[in-house]
């Protein structure tokens, strides 16, 4: 299934704002002590480099 560059920009969007929502609750759960807050972050730091990826295709599709 090929996506439209407007469902790939849609899709990079909505995972930009759930890696920006998990990076602030990671935040506000390390700094109150819980443990979960670091692995918040990193799942933040994934879905971030998942939105890179997705930038760098959609740039490859245009392009080709």
């Amino acid at each position: 299934m090929l996506l439209t560059i407007r469902q790939l920009r849609l899709a990079s969007w909505i995972l930009t704002l759930v890696a920006v929502c998990l990076a602030l609750g990671g935040i506000a759960l390390g700094l109150a002590g819980e443990g979960f807050g670091w692995s918040a972050m990193a799942m933040a730091t994934t879905i971030i480099g998942l939105q890179r990826l997705n930038t760098r295709s959609r740039r490859v599709l245009a392009s080709g």
